[in-house]
């Protein structure tokens, strides 16, 4: 099965057993863990 990212649009395959809707993609999750430990900084969107 394929999903796409709710924040970044990606397009991968997973696996059946994982939840389809509402899925954020292995990199969108990451990048959130460090802006909230406050290593990155939150980019804009324009």
């Amino acid at each position: 099965m394929t999903t796409h990212c709710t924040r970044c649009g990606k397009r991968w395959i997973i696996r059946i057993h994982q939840p389809i809707k509402g899925y954020i993609c292995p990199d969108c999750s990451t990048r959130n863990k460090l802006i909230r430990k406050g290593i990155l900084k939150e980019r804009k969107e324009k």
